[in-house]
């Protein structure tokens, strides 16, 4: 079956925002539109980072406020964003700082967070990449918003990540790896343009 994650000479697009101090990507397929925030009606039950509901076009959509996620305090700022996308079938908005561009790099440079080549599980973190002088973090997106348990987004796993991945980018050797990690972030994924992503982050 063909990797449907995978452009042209194994080329990933990934989108990628701010929360907090840290930048993170997800799979561009998974996007289906960038917003501006809109009123959010709450609801009685429900993990205490599910800010509520949004009606998008009819559509109920739940809404999870990213910096509430990973225990830092809610702050409204100008460029916060509503990334809307696709997780198991169904829509979820994730409440970020800022989405800064999307970003196309060899797969091969994506380094797999530990477990993922012997068939575990990366509970929310599954990889690093650099980009430009940056570190960007490959999110688990399901396991984000399944979970309930608070996420520390400098836990010991993600500082190993980047202090394997410092000064790393691209080796041959490490081709099988960033491509089972850009695997496994393709899951649910479906077609959408990149262009057009880029153009509703602004």
């Amino acid at each position: 079956m063909k990797d449907i994650h995978r452009q042209v000479d194994d080329i990933a697009q990934l989108t990628a925002f701010l929360v907090g101090d840290e930048e993170y990507v997800v799979d561009i397929l998974r996007i289906r539109e960038i917003i501006k925030p809109m009123p959010i009606t709450s609801v009685r039950c429900g993990p205490k980072y599910v800010q509520g509901v949004v009606s998008l076009r009819g559509i109920v959509v739940p809404v999870v406020d990213m910096r509430v996620r990973f225990g830092i305090e809610p702050r409204p700022g100008k460029h916060v964003r509503m990334v809307i996308m696709a997780v198991d079938g169904r829509l979820l908005g994730l409440i970020v700082d800022q989405v800064t561009e999307v970003v196309r790099l060899p797969v091969n440079s994506i380094r797999p967070a530990p477990g993922i080549l012997e068939g575990g599980h990366a509970p929310y973190f599954m990889g690093v990449v650099q980009h430009r002088n940056r570190l960007l973090t490959m999110l688990n997106v399901r396991a984000v918003v399944s979970s309930e348990e608070m996420i520390d987004p400098l836990s010991e796993e993600l500082r190993f990540l980047a202090d394997q991945n410092m000064g790393v980018n691209g080796n041959a050797d490490d081709g099988a790896s960033g491509s089972q990690a850009a695997n496994v972030a393709a899951t649910d994924a479906s077609n959408n343009g990149a262009e057009s992503v880029a153009e509703q982050a602004t």
